[in-house]
């Protein structure tokens, strides 16, 4: 349930982004994301959790590659 509401936060993120923000700051970014959702990692600063959101929290912030600031996964 707690990745599917995460999941539910990215789409959320984007399409208001697309729509709100599209010819100030989101613009360039918004047009080049494939999968039309704005990870969890670029929404917030901190993610953290417990026990299984702890796991979901970890696996969240793990770069595609050793110092890029893509994601390799999302909700």
């Amino acid at each position: 349930m707690t990745a599917k509401f995460l999941e539910f936060m990215e789409e959320k993120a984007y399409n208001v982004a697309k729509r709100e923000f599209s010819d100030v700051c989101f613009k360039k970014n918004v047009g080049e994301r494939v999968n039309k959702v704005i990870p969890t990692s670029e929404l917030y600063n901190m993610v953290a959790g417990s026990e299984t959101g702890a796991i979901i929290a970890a696996a969240l912030v793990i770069p595609e590659t050793p110092g890029s600031k893509v994601p390799r996964h999302r909700a």
